[in-house]
């Protein structure tokens, strides 16, 4: 939870978008590294170096969920949007071991990375009204 302190921090100085953005990318290249790297007999030290900058960075992601479907759904559906969007993120298992699980993940981040590049409005300084009419067009 401490973690998340540094998080809100950021989105209000420098806007949800680049909070958002950035951070996929990261953990989609620690992720990938991990994956890559972990049949081989990696460091101690280098292997929970990266898995504390993939923490780091995570938590500043993780943050949006509990922001953007409050900002961006309209009041009438924003539960069930916050609702949706935190069981989605719990959802996820795999039996194929560690090196393809890892990288199937840093797979996901990167196509998280993308959709936000080209998807992810800015909301810093808009009103509730203002930003849950942002997706009035498409939600109807």
């Amino acid at each position: 939870m401490y973690g998340l302190i540094p998080a809100i921090y950021l989105v209000e100085k420098f806007g949800r978008r680049h909070v958002l953005i950035w951070p996929f990318l990261v953990s989609a290249i620690i992720l990938a590294i991990l994956g890559f790297t972990s049949s081989l007999q990696m460091s101690f030290a280098f292997t929970i170096t990266l898995f504390v900058i993939y923490g780091i960075f995570n938590t500043g992601m993780t943050i949006h969920q509990w922001i953007y479907p409050n900002e961006l759904f309209p009041t009438k559906i924003r539960g069930t949007a916050l609702g949706f969007g935190t069981g989605v993120s719990r959802i996820g298992s795999s039996k194929y071991g560690l090196g393809v699980t890892l990288n199937i993940c840093a797979g996901l981040f990167f196509l998280g990375f993308i959709v936000s590049l080209i998807m992810a409005p800015e909301t810093k300084n808009m009103s509730l009204a203002e930003t849950s009419s942002l997706n009035t067009k498409i939600i109807g």
